[in-house]
């Protein structure tokens, strides 16, 4: 869920962008039915996954969650990185937050004939809401939980 951290550590990398900010909706043993060049961007967001699920600052952050949402912890942290990320952009990239977005989104579309259809669906309502950019808002980070998790969410609430 911290699509917008998986973007910019891919670099300038359209494929490992794209990779990347996909991952999440790639299961299962690599390389599967993709092309070469996205396999790539799908193995460094499971490697970028796997350095932040085991370093002491995201355990730490992770176990600040209540217990009632203990089960979603680590996506919960995600997106407050992210939102962290977002609202201090400057500091990070020099391209407006909201034009690097827009670029995500067209890397995406770009490629979206060689990414699961599963994954079609909420890759367009990423672009079409501009997710990327509401992470800068805490309104924005509530609007992609309640919608990322539906009834799950209203019923840890």
């Amino acid at each position: 869920m911290n699509f917008l951290a998986h973007a910019l550590l891919a670099g300038d990398d359209s494929a490992l962008i794209v990779g990347g900010v996909v991952g999440d909706w790639i299961k299962g043993t690599l390389p599967g039915a993709l092309p070469e060049d996205l396999v790539q961007g799908v193995a460094l967001h499971r490697a970028i996954d796997h350095h932040a699920e085991t370093h002491p600052a995201f355990c730490n952050s992770r176990s600040r969650m209540s217990p009632g949402r203990r089960r979603y912890a680590g996506v919960l942290v995600d997106m407050f990185y992210d939102h962290l990320l977002a609202r201090d952009w400057a500091r990070h990239h020099p391209k407006p937050l909201h034009a690097f977005c827009q670029d995500i989104y067209s890397q995406i579309e770009s490629r979206m004939g060689d990414l699961p259809e599963t994954a079609h669906p909420a890759l367009r309502m990423m672009a079409r809401e501009d997710w990327l950019s509401s992470y800068a808002h805490i309104e924005g980070i509530a609007d992609v939980l309640a919608r990322a998790f539906c009834d799950q969410w209203r019923a840890i609430g």
